[in-house]
């Protein structure tokens, strides 16, 4: 949450301060959801998890999450730091959908390698 506030109010600092033009291409093609978007998300979820499990490095594995939620998240931010509100809630909308997205195929990932979480009460059990 940390993260996410962070990157949030950065970009929307960068909004108020410089001149954002709404119809760049970069930015336009943030603010909606669409099939690409909800590809990428859970495939870098669940290259995520393989990466976690096999014991990759942890910046691939940050890499191909920031891949998927940071530009979205950013975005957001920028657009709605320049005056553009309706445009930052799609951009917006996009990195949640991206975040749950992420979250379900790590955890399906997760699930099909036979890995289960544990419960806090049974964790400090002997």
């Amino acid at each position: 949450m940390a993260g996410v506030a962070a990157a949030l109010a950065f970009s929307l600092l960068v909004g108020v301060l410089l001149n954002v033009d709404q119809t760049m291409s970069e930015l336009a093609a943030r603010t909606p959801v669409d099939l690409g978007d909800v590809v990428l998300a859970p495939a870098s979820g669940c290259a995520g998890a393989v990466a976690f499990t096999t014991g990759v490095s942890a910046a691939l594995i940050g890499v191909m999450v920031a891949a998927a939620l940071l530009p979205p998240l950013a975005t957001s931010g920028l657009l709605l730091g320049g005056g553009h509100p309706i445009l930052a809630k799609g951009a917006f909308s996009l990195f949640m959908v991206d975040l749950i997205c992420v979250n379900l195929a790590g955890v399906t990932t997760f699930w099909a390698q036979g890995i289960k979480p544990t419960r806090w009460l049974e964790k400090d059990r002997p």
